[in-house]
């Protein structure tokens, strides 16, 4: 007795000429995916509000955000992961902000970026920072808040 193949027991009418259809379509809908994904760069895009979608968008990737100065200062942690977009800290018209969604409080930078000057970008990979005043202490550990940057923005970054 030998073994059936799989044709055989497929619904009657479907046979090769189905099966070659399906394997088509799945090859087209499949290659189609890979053709989407290569044009990205091989990323598959990030979600507008994520960290990766910010890092994307400003080469600078949020390190964390802490309340300092008996809660007097919010401190920003940072680092450049892509220097050509990471010039977007020095973007006046659109400056690196974190919003205390509850209140709708906005901390703005002033334009000075802890060690190194407003013309200046850290060197990637490492973390330099960006001091704000937290005005009537809004902001406080434990609260999640958004940072934007250059259009970009960061949701759900929890305070330490």
């Amino acid at each position: 007795m030998g073994v059936a193949s799989p044709i055989a027991r497929l619904p009657r009418g479907l046979g090769r000429s189905g099966i070659a259809l399906a394997a088509a379509l799945t090859a087209a809908v499949g290659g189609g995916a890979l053709i989407a994904v290569a044009r990205a760069g091989g990323d598959p895009p990030a979600s507008p509000g994520t960290a990766a979608a910010f890092e994307r968008a400003t080469g600078v990737r949020i390190v964390r955000v802490a309340v300092t100065a008996g809660g007097g200062l919010l401190d920003v942690r940072y680092s450049v992961v892509d220097r050509e977009r990471g010039h977007s800290l020095h973007d006046a018209a659109r400056p690196l902000t974190v919003v205390e969604p509850r209140s709708g409080t906005r901390l703005v930078a002033a334009g000075v970026h802890g060690a190194h000057g407003a013309a200046e970008l850290p060197p990637a990979g490492t973390t330099a920072y960006t001091l704000l005043r937290n005005t009537g202490t809004a902001v406080r550990r434990g609260s999640t808040v958004t940072v934007t940057l250059a259009g970009a923005r960061q949701e759900g970054v929890v305070v330490q």
